[in-house]
């Protein structure tokens, strides 16, 4: 059995995951007042699985006692995997009525079976510094549940991404997509080692992972800080703009304020037609130019 400190050490992943939260709620907090409910339900359940997390690791001593908290973490594990799969296909505007159903009906079967004692979680027992499950015969069902869900997010978000008309919902999808990568790694790694029957409660380093995610999420719900982000990931055409930009401005020779202005004038359009998928009359009227002028800017 680990000593306090022991324990205290290896809780501080989720001690600082929890932590992170709480900060990102803060920072982000104009955001809530106005995220869909997948987004909510996101948010539930990562903040369920962080206390039921923390919970687990006082029962070290007794691990049957902390039996309740290890199904409450496996239920939140499987509604955080399930509510962005939905958080997904909402994004890229896929979701409809009978999806949602189909999402909320598995839910409602997972979470049953995981509750139903003996059945997905045969037995708990401790490993040195936390307590994990013995499988039961239905725990074949958790794992799947859980997989599924990420990498069909992960799947749904690349798809949008390559070929989603709408260019804000394309370039949400590709950041997400980005984001999601550390967690389905930390996830399917983690997954890998119980396929071994290797006992392991990583649930602190999932926990961090998900952090990343749960930030970007919050952040992208304004659309001039997902294009800021954007600008920061290498190789996006975003990127590329910031850069062209930079070399315009920093050059060692001083470019011609015409051409500079030129340059910028371009960039501008250029953006304003992406955003109004293509439409130049509403790019042109957006902007608050002729379509004429506008054919001019597209020329030069």
């Amino acid at each position: 059995m680990s000593s306090g400190d022991d324990l205290l050490i290896y809780a501080l992943p989720s001690i600082f995951a929890l932590a992170l939260k709480v900060i990102i709620f803060w920072v982000a907090r104009h955001a809530l007042r106005s995220i869909n409910p997948w987004m909510w339900g996101f948010l539930i359940a990562l903040l369920g699985l962080n206390l039921a997390e923390l919970a687990s690791f006082s029962f070290v001593a007794n691990p049957r006692a902390g039996a309740v908290y290890l199904t409450a973490y496996y239920i939140f594990a499987i509604g955080t995997c399930l509510a962005l799969l939905g958080l997904s296909l909402e994004i890229g505007g896929y979701l409809k009525k009978t999806v949602t159903y189909v999402i909320l009906a598995c839910a409602i079967v997972c979470i049953t079976i995981v509750a139903i004692p003996k059945f997905a979680i045969a037995d708990v027992e401790s490993i040195g510094y936390s307590i994990t499950r013995i499988p039961g015969p239905a725990y074949w069902l958790i794992k799947l549940t859980i997989f599924t869900a990420l990498i069909g997010s992960l799947v749904i978000m690349i798809y949008c991404t390559r070929t989603n008309p709408d260019r804000v919902r394309q370039r949400r999808a590709f950041v997400l997509a980005v984001a999601t990568g550390p967690s389905i790694l930390a996830v399917s790694t983690v997954l890998a080692f119980m396929q071994m029957n290797i006992p392991i409660n990583a649930a602190g380093i999932v926990s961090l992972t998900i952090n990343l995610l749960l930030f970007v999420l919050l952040w992208t719900e304004s659309q001039p800080h997902m294009f800021r982000l954007l600008a920061l990931i290498p190789k996006t055409e975003e990127h590329r703009k910031i850069n062209r930009m930079k070399t315009l401005l920093f050059s060692p020779n001083l470019v011609p304020l015409k051409k500079t202005a030129s340059v910028f004038e371009q960039m501008v359009v250029d953006e304003a037609i992406h955003r109004c998928d293509g439409n130049k009359a509403e790019a042109a009227r957006r902007l608050g130019i002729s379509r004429n002028t506008l054919a001019r800017k597209l020329k030069t």
